[in-house]
């Protein structure tokens, strides 16, 4: 007859699972269970829809049986009941439920949150780290180039001397009248200077070599990785090899000939090829059969 074979636990008997069948439905078979004054509810690990439910069930009970303390019940982990039965369903099982699987999902998923908000929290911290060393260069910049620029109250205040004594120059000007439009007048040319002076500013040795600097500081702390990031993977030393330019390969992966022609026999560093070389010289060698290129000291 078709109906699930499940497999059941209950906190009540540690290390003990129910491996049975029903016609109806693990959950209802589950409350059923509970209904028995169990100190624990019964917890569904597993269940799985088959055509003939008690024919599974059997042949669960059969791998079981050296683990049997009941007529449903065996001293095993609930992985090793679950086993049973896929074993004993094959290819018949149809809507299975896995809370062991559902637990391994739901622990994946907290790991790939708790993941994602470590990965969060460090791209903060950067963040506000780099703001901070960003706000450092340029309080220590802002002053030096501050003063590059004039300020414009000496322009507006030199401007409004100039203009008093331009108005001054004119016999019928009055002294409330002079001074009134000197202020106006001077405020006039002191905007007009004052973009004047800072055009000559910003084009002056001393902005110009401020500001590079500044700008030189600024990138470098947008380059710059967290604290401790080098050194959560530390450098090793790797040997030289025939891909590195320049490097001298040990005169140990060599074999020297006894000859007395001056010549050593060399073996190439990739296809293992026989070469032979100058003796007592540094030589850049180029195997004739794989076209391999590498340094060795002969």
């Amino acid at each position: 007859m078709e109906g699930f074979v499940y497999v059941m636990s209950n906190k009540a008997m540690p290390g003990l699972v129910k491996v049975g069948f029903t016609t109806g439905t693990p959950e209802e078979r589950a409350a059923q269970l509970n209904g028995t004054h169990s100190p624990h509810p019964v917890v569904v690990e597993y269940s799985t829809r088959v055509p003939d439910a008690r024919a599974v069930e059997r042949e669960a009970h059969l791998r079981l049986r050296k683990r049997r303390e009941g007529k449903e019940w065996f001293r095993c982990s609930r992985e090793v009941a679950i086993s049973a039965v896929k074993r004993a369903a094959g290819d018949l099982a149809r809507d299975e439920f896995s809370r062991v699987e559902q637990e391994r999902q739901h622990a994946a998923h907290q790991e790939q949150a708790r993941q994602q908000r470590d990965v969060e929290r460090q791209v903060r911290a950067e963040e506000q780290r780099k703001i901070g060393l960003r706000m450092e260069v340029e309080q220590r910049y802002g002053p030096r180039l501050a003063k590059c620029f004039p300020s414009f109250g000496k322009v507006y205040g030199w401007s409004c001397v100039a203009s008093w004594f331009g108005i001054a120059c004119f016999p019928n000007a009055t002294f409330f009248g002079g001074l009134v439009g000197g202020a106006l007048l001077g405020f006039l040319v002191a905007i007009v200077a004052q973009g004047v002076l800072d055009g000559r500013a910003a084009k002056s040795s001393a902005y110009l070599s401020a500001s590079a600097n500044r700008q030189r500081e600024l990138d470098a702390i947008d380059r710059s990785t967290p604290p401790g990031a080098s050194s959560a993977h530390p450098a090793t030393t790797s040997r030289p090899s025939a891909d590195t330019p320049g490097a001298a390969i040990p005169a140990s992966i060599s074999s020297r000939s006894n000859s007395t022609d001056g010549k050593v026999i060399v073996a190439c560093t990739s296809c293992r090829q026989k070469i032979r070389l100058p003796a007592g010289k540094l030589v850049d060698a180029t195997c004739p059969s794989c076209q391999t290129t590498f340094r060795v000291d002969t």
